[in-house]
């Protein structure tokens, strides 16, 4: 008799519940975000493209890709008169706006429909469609006039087990005797290091390195990229910037070896001459961006560039006429380097 009670309650439970349930959508349709990130929401982009005055950019390409359930959702298309085009494409959560057009350098920008840290998902999404977002501006750098530099890319320096000062030569890309073949002391670089007990074995890690310029006028001046276009620099390095004689870039705690992010790049004057009356008559110019981090106890910088003609302080370079030496196949396909 109990059992046959039991059976009667719980059958009892299971009916209230589908009924209570009947009216309600299945889990997997229960809110427009579910449903965009299963097969897709429309996204309608409104790009407007501009110069690196502000002015508009007309008859540009324009692309969008986004990442959808069945492969990338495309759009594209050219500017009008304003810089202006609307582009619309599912999408599930991300994707890449890239612009170009002739005597430009190209630009790319990440875009993204993801929920921010003040909304939900489903905050984002209204009838199958993302919230209409604000008009994305991206920006096309003209080409001026590319120079040829001695640029150097992917450049290892073995760092030695020292905690001495080590010298180098930055048109070379080298350490001075006795740990390379470089000619001229432009910057001296000290690491910071510190050393902690893991049981019997010593573990030695490099913190900070510290950039030291000998000469008077030369110094290291830090700048912020252009993320989104290919030439990352300012055209120009300004003579009357703000060079530091001195300059510690710390291991970054978000990215392990790195000391400078692609988000930073840095100005160089070295080599500088005056006269008598403290007027500046000579120096060399130069920019060091990618990054510079310790790979396996290898100093790595992954672009470097210097102007050899004394005074010129044009820093926009043409890749096809890289002045830096090449000795091998490997080398010339190892320090290629492809952004302006």
């Amino acid at each position: 008799m109990k059992c046959v009670t039991k059976l009667f309650c719980l059958a009892g439970m299971i009916s209230s519940l589908t009924m209570g349930c009947a009216t309600e959508q299945p889990w997997w349709e229960a809110t427009p975000a579910r449903r965009a990130r299963a097969d897709g929401a429309l996204v309608t982009l409104q790009v407007h493209v501009v110069d690196e005055t502000g002015a508009p950019v007309e008859d540009a390409y324009v692309g969008v890709g986004f990442w959808a359930p069945r492969g990338p959702e495309r759009d594209n298309g050219e500017t009008d008169e304003n810089g202006y085009i609307e582009l619309e494409a599912r999408c599930c959560t991300d994707g890449t706006l890239v612009a170009k057009k002739e005597g430009y350098y190209p630009s790319r920008l990440h875009v993204d429909y993801t929920a921010t840290d003040d909304e939900t998902i489903e905050e984002t999404i209204f009838s199958r469609r993302w919230k209409e977002p604000q008009p994305v501006t991206i920006e096309l750098r003209k080409v001026h006039n590319p120079t040829p530099l001695i640029a150097w890319g992917g450049i290892f320096l073995s760092l030695p087990r020292t905690d001495k000062t080590l010298a180098l030569d930055l048109e070379l890309m080298d350490w001075l005797p006795p740990y390379g073949e470089g000619k001229v002391k432009d910057v001296f670089i000290t690491p910071k290091r510190i050393v902690t007990q893991r049981g019997q074995t010593k573990l030695c890690k490099t913190e900070s390195l510290i950039l030291t310029f000998p000469n008077a006028g030369d110094g290291v001046w830090v700048r912020n990229v252009t993320q989104a276009s290919l030439l990352k620099s300012q055209y120009q390095c300004d003579t009357n910037g703000m060079f530091e004689p001195m300059l510690e870039l710390h291991r970054s705690k978000e990215m392990g070896p790195i000391f400078l992010s692609e988000k930073k790049y840095l100005f160089f004057r070295v080599r500088s001459v005056f006269s008598s009356e403290g007027r500046l008559l000579k120096a060399h110019y130069g920019k060091i961006y990618g990054t510079i981090s310790i790979e396996l106890g290898d100093l790595l910088i992954t672009g470097s560039y210097f102007n050899p003609v004394p005074n010129e302080t044009n820093l926009e370079f043409d890749p096809k006429r890289n002045l830096a030496p090449d000795e091998t196949l490997e080398q010339r396909q190892r320090r290629r380097v492809y952004l302006p």
